[in-house]
């Protein structure tokens, strides 16, 4: 039979028996277009269900005896014997609703220790206040889990930001601090800064985005001390101290256990309040959030990718930005100049890390000033009979950089401009050979003549010159000058 003879005859609505349905209560079967057919004996099923709740028994214990892993009557006898406390309960507040309608008391002089200590007297259980006459924890496991996200966000771009701005460490480069600093940060920077923002405003930046306030038991923001406990146990059970993969498994874990309604270690003493419960308000304040982030993020690169001198540069001025555009870019184990434009090496003739290609030191720079104000910068390199192959890698840095250290503070130069994309382009993919171009207000001029080397690709990008025999001579001449020089 169809639903709707089984809605006619049991009184039941579609959605109760699709309900009895999917908690195993009965199973119709299939027919060949797909739909269920009820039997009769699933009707006989619906009536038992419908009787057994009507008597106040639970789905537990209906699957229990569907499943025959329990028998009616001590079913029922449990049943029976919680009416019984029920009816004597309701004797009771029906007894003591009487005195009270009795002594004619009203809201103002009613002696409320009096009748409680009747009811007590009674055979009902110490009264309660009901489970409803509470406020609901705050769970929202999903914006607490957003706010934890966005506050490891921030405490990682603050990170970041110190390396870049203060110590001046490209975060991609490998100079880095390393795993452990990391993790450090990590933990340092919230228990610094969490408990402050906790203090002063309730709520750090992520709760604050997703809504979300933590109060102490008396609706107030908590104590510097209440504050700063609560943040380390939750670097400590929340995040496994941020060590890799623990982080993931504990954030993981305390999202379940959140969902479930479990009370998370860190809440004692302290309890959650969503003022806001606006989802699209959580989710624009979230992507503003991270939007803001990541654009700090990207002028604090730009900051550190533009020369700290500008404009008409002294010959040291111009080693002063080529040096410290080289140590964020390449590493500081990268070679520098000293303030006439000579490799500052270690020892004389040693190559630089980054001129591995060269079979002798890498070409130092000739200043050319005017007026106090550089207007050419150039190097000159002849090899003879050099026994390592010639890469267009091999001066790609030197040239970039130099281009930068004299005219990156221009605006046609800026970090992340159409000339800076250009002139990357540019010396990127330029092979060993002869070039004249102009960019962001410099014009670049490379002149390279070479005998005895067979021109080789080793790359999509790199051409090499390889030496043929002893009798093989390369001679490179670089020059960037400024628009007027």
């Amino acid at each position: 039979m169809t639903i709707k003879e089984v809605e006619a005859l049991t009184g039941m609505t579609r959605a109760n028996i699709r309900f009895y349905e999917r908690e195993g209560l009965l199973s119709p079967a299939r027919g060949e277009n797909g739909y269920r057919d009820y039997s009769a004996q699933e009707v006989e099923a619906l009536r038992r269900v419908l009787l057994l709740r009507a008597l106040g028994l639970s789905l537990e214990e209906l699957r229990a005896l569907a499943a025959g892993e329990e028998e009616l009557t001590p079913a029922l006898a449990r049943r029976m014997a919680a009416l019984d406390a029920q009816r004597d309960e309701l004797d009771s507040a029906q007894r003591v609703c009487r005195e009270i309608c009795g002594d004619g008391a009203n809201w103002e002089t009613l002696d409320a220790q009096k009748y409680l200590d009747s009811l007590r007297s009674g055979p009902a259980s110490r009264p309660e206040p009901p489970e409803a006459d509470a406020v609901p924890a705050v769970r929202a496991p999903w914006r607490r889990l957003l706010a934890r996200v966005l506050d490891g966000l921030l405490w990682q771009t603050i990170w970041l930001l110190f390396l870049i701005l203060v110590c001046h460490i490209n975060p991609a480069g490998t100079d880095t601090p390393g795993a452990l600093a990391d993790i450090a940060a990590s933990l340092l920077l919230p228990l610094a800064l969490e408990p402050a923002a906790l203090t002063l405003f309730g709520a750090t930046p992520g709760k604050w985005a997703a809504g979300l306030r933590v109060l102490d038991g008396e609706d107030r923001r908590l104590t510097y001390s209440a504050a700063l406990r609560r943040t380390w146990r939750v670097l400590l059970f929340g995040l496994g101290l941020n060590l890799p993969l623990a982080d993931l498994w504990r954030l993981w874990r305390s999202y379940r256990a959140c969902e479930a309604g479990e009370e998370l270690p860190w809440e004692e003493g302290s309890s959650l309040a969503l003022p806001q419960e606006s989802h699209l308000r959580a989710g624009l304040l979230s992507a503003a959030t991270v939007s803001a982030l990541l654009a700090a993020l990207t002028l604090a690169v730009g900051a550190a990718l533009t020369p700290m001198h500008r404009g008409d540069l002294t010959a040291a001025e111009f080693c002063e930005n080529y040096n410290r555009l080289t140590t964020f870019l390449l590493g500081s184990g990268s070679d520098l100049l000293d303030e006439t434009g000579s490799w500052d090496l270690p020892e004389q003739g040693e190559n630089g890390a980054f001129y591995i290609y060269l079979s002798e030191p890498a070409p130092d720079f000739e200043i050319i000033e005017e007026d106090g104000a550089v207007v050419r910068v150039s190097f000159h390199q002849e090899i003879t009979g050099g026994e390592l192959p010639i890469s267009s890698a091999a001066y790609q840095n030197q040239m970039y950089l130099a281009a930068l250290a004299l005219g990156g503070a221009e605006p046609a130069l800026s970090p992340f401009s159409a000339g800076r994309e250009e002139l990357e382009a540019l010396l990127r993919v330029q092979p060993v050979q002869s070039f004249h171009c102009d960019a962001g207000g410099l014009t670049l001029a490379c002149e390279v003549v070479h005998s005895g080397y067979l021109e080789t690709s080793l790359s999509s990008e790199t051409i090499d010159l390889m030496p043929e025999g002893d009798d093989c001579s390369f001679s490179i001449f670089f020059s960037v000058t400024r628009d007027g020089g």
